[in-house]
């Protein structure tokens, strides 16, 4: 089983002439994202927050789609949880996790980020390995 982190930032337009364009067309071919969706089971990506606007062009949705044309599984770690997130299921994301684990000012999550971060990569591969081991009945999750 593979699994594999694709991160990526957004791109937004030069207020000095730039064209503003899908935040992933220009960083997928640089990041060889195409290649790593294809040689993975399991693929997680990020983004601040992730609501309905990000089913419009945000690299999570993106890899939603490209990762569902491939029959994998794309997980969203997200600061925050938006409106309407059934827009970026639709468009191939298997599952979401918020960051955050209670109400908390945007300083107090900013201090915690890396705390926060752990905890929220450790549920997402503890899910995942729970998946896996209804797949595997006889060992279950953590042995054999």
């Amino acid at each position: 089983m593979k699994l594999s982190l694709i991160l990526a930032a957004t791109v937004a337009a030069s207020p000095l002439g730039g064209r503003l364009k899908l935040r992933f067309k220009p960083l997928f071919p640089f990041f060889e994202v195409g290649e790593a969706v294809e040689c993975t089971d399991l693929i997680v990506t990020a983004e601040g927050g992730l609501n309905y606007k990000s089913a419009r062009g945000n690299i999570p949705a993106e890899i939603g789609r490209r990762g569902a044309a491939e029959g994998k599984a794309v997980i969203v770690l997200a600061g925050t949880l938006g409106e309407h997130l059934g827009d970026v299921l639709d468009e191939g994301v298997c599952a979401y996790f918020s960051a955050l684990g209670r109400p908390q000012s945007l300083k107090d999550a900013m201090r915690n980020v890396r705390s926060q971060l752990e905890r929220i990569a450790e549920q997402v591969m503890r899910t995942f390995l729970a998946g896996v081991a209804l797949g595997h009945p006889r060992t279950g999750v953590g042995q054999g």
